[in-house]
C-alpha cells in the first residue's frame, strides 16, 4: 500500500510528501488549499492511503489509573465515558489514543492524547469528497509517533473477528466438500460391491445350470457295458472297444460333456465341451492314466448360450481298432 504523508502545522500550512517520488510540496496558506486539493487528486494511485502528522500544539493529553483487568476495549469505553472529565469537548469532537505507562498493584497508569477534531476538519472533507482512505492521524514528533488516533483498534478487532468468520466459513464449506466426496466414494463403492457381487451371484448361478446340463448329458455313454452285455457273441475287436468307450466315459470330471466319439482306422476322436481348459487337462491325464495314449488335437475358448465361459476340445486316441 502507498502513502502519501500529508503534514498539518498550528499556523494551518500543509506540506504534501509523496514517498514514492520524493515530490515534497508546501502550501503557506488557506488560500492555497483548492491548489492542494487538485495536486492530491493527481497524486492519487490505486491502493493510495493518507498518513496526516499534525502539529504538536494541537495535542493535549492526560494521565489515568484504571483496573490492571481492563483491556483495550474496557479502556476506550472508559475514555468515551469519562472523557468530559479528562478533556473539555464533547464525544465528537475528539480523537484521542492511549499508551499503557506501567502496571503496579493491580492498576495501569495510562496516558490518553487527544486532539480537537475541529482542527483537521477541512482535511476530512477533502478526503471524503477524493474519497481517499484515511489509514494513519498521528502526531508530528518522534516521541509520539507510535500514536494514531484514528479508531485503529476497533477497526483491528473487527478484522480479525471478519477474517476468522470468513476462515470458519471456508473451513466448513472444504469439509462439507471433503464429507461430500467421501460420501460419493463409499456410494461408489457401495455400488460397485454391489454390482460385482451380483455379478459372482449370476456367474455362479449360471455355472450352476451348466454344471446340471452337464451332468444331465453326461449319461451318453454311460451304461454302455450293460447295454453290450445284452448281446452275446461279440468279437474281441468290438469287447476292445467297448473297454475303451467305457473307459473314455468313467475318465471324465463331472465339469466336463462328451458331444461325439468318432471311430476310425486312424483312432479314435472325442470331442466335447468342458468349463475350463484346467477340466481337459484333468482329464488327458486321466485317459493317460488308463493307457489310451491320447493327444489334444483342438481347443478353444467360446462363451456358451449360458454368458459362461467354455473350452470345446477334440482329442484323438492313437490306438487303433
Amino acid at each position: 500500500m502507498l502513502d502519501l504523508h500529508i503534514y498539518y502545522y498550528s499556523n494551518q500550512s500543509l506540506r504534501l510528501y509523496d514517498p514514492l517520488l520524493m515530490d515534497d510540496i508546501l502550501f503557506d496558506s488557506v488560500e492555497e488549499r483548492p491548489d492542494f486539493k487538485t495536486i492530491l487528486k493527481n497524486k492519487i494511485r490505486p491502493k493510495t492511503s493518507i498518513c496526516v502528522f499534525f502539529d504538536i500544539t494541537f495535542l493535549m493529553q492526560t494521565s489515568v489509573t484504571v483496573p490492571e483487568s481492563f483491556d483495550a476495549d474496557d479502556i476506550l469505553h472508559f475514555i468515551y465515558l469519562e472523557q468530559a472529565r479528562f478533556f473539555p469537548m464533547l464525544e465528537r469532537d475528539i480523537y484521542f489514543d492511549f499508551s499503557v505507562l506501567e502496571v503496579l498493584n493491580g492498576e495501569k497508569s495510562l496516558r490518553i492524547f487527544a486532539c480537537n477534531k475541529k482542527t483537521l476538519q477541512p482535511l476530512e472533507s477533502i478526503f471524503l469528497e477524493l474519497n481517499v482512505e484515511w489509514r494513519k492521524l498521528c502526531v508530528d514528533h518522534e516521541d509520539y509517533s507510535y500514536l494514531n488516533f484514528l479508531p485503529w483498534r476497533q477497526e483491528e478487532k473487527n478484522r480479525i473477528k471478519n477474517k476468522n468468520r470468513q476462515c470458519i466459513f471456508f473451513s466448513v464449506i472444504f469439509t462439507s466438500i471433503v464429507m461430500l466426496i467421501i460420501a460419493l466414494l463409499f456410494f461408489c463403492y457401495a455400488y460397485k460391491s454391489r454390482y460385482h457381487y451380483q455379478q459372482l451371484l449370476h456367474s455362479t448361478t449360471r455355472e450352476q445350470e451348466v454344471l446340471a446340463k452337464l451332468e444331465a448329458t453326461n449319461h451318453l455313454y454311460s451304461d454302455l457295458s450293460d447295454e453290450w452285455k445284452q448281446y452275446s457273441g461279440i468279437s474281441s475287436q468290438q469287447k476292445k472297444l467297448l473297454d475303451i468307450l467305457v473307459a473314455i466315459d468313467t475318465s471324465r470330471p463331472k465339469e466336463l460333456v462328451l458331444k461325439n466319439i468318432t471311430v476310425t482306422p486312424k483312432g479314435i476322436f472325442v470331442q466335447g465341451e468342458a468349463l475350463s481348459s484346467k477340466v481337459v487337462d484333468n482329464y488327458l491325464a486321466s485317459l493317460e492314466k488308463n493307457a489310451l495314449n491320447p493327444r489334444l488335437e483342438n481347443i478353444e475358448n467360446s462363451t456358451s448360450s449360458t454368458d459362461v465361459m467354455a473350452s470345446q476340445f477334440q482329442i484323438i486316441l492313437r490306438d487303433k481298432i
